[in-house]
């Protein structure tokens, strides 16, 4: 049984990571229209680049056809403001279904084990954000899940 959690929770994981990662590369390389500097990926632009002062630097944007973005605002080093946007999360692919059904699979499990629903989701997404499946496989073990 813990093998099979550590499976999906790292199936869980890895499409999260690759989903996200899809989507910053769609947003790169980037160039500063001030000054020409160019970013080539995310990682490239992190290191580069300032966070707003006293901000996250991030910002939920509305497009004229009402899907919501998130935007990431980073000053360049000549001072100028550039954002990365960060459009649809949600992986439409036969992986992406995959993985949340296999998520639902798992809410499902905690929730009929006791767990309240929202409590279940929080650790799940706790889980899948640290990458360290020990506190929920615990937590499945003690209680009998």
């Amino acid at each position: 049984m813990i093998s099979d959690i550590n499976s999906v929770m790292t199936q869980a994981l890895d499409g999260l990571y690759e989903g996200l990662q899809a989507i910053w590369n769609t947003e790169f390389p980037k160039t500063c229209p001030k000054c020409g500097q160019y970013y080539t990926s995310i990682e490239d632009y992190f290191s580069r680049t300032k966070p707003l002062g006293g901000s996250t630097g991030l910002m939920e944007i509305e497009t004229p056809d009402h899907c919501e973005q998130v935007g990431l605002f980073r000053n360049c080093p000549c001072g100028s403001t550039l954002m990365a946007f960060c459009r649809d999360r949600r992986d439409d692919s036969a992986d992406g279904e995959r993985r949340r059904e296999l998520f639902d699979q798992l809410l499902e499990r905690l929730t009929e084990g006791g767990l309240p629903t929202e409590e279940a989701r929080a650790r799940l997404r706790q889980t899948l954000r640290s990458g360290d499946a020990s506190r929920l496989v615990a937590l499945w073990h003690q209680d009998g899940i």
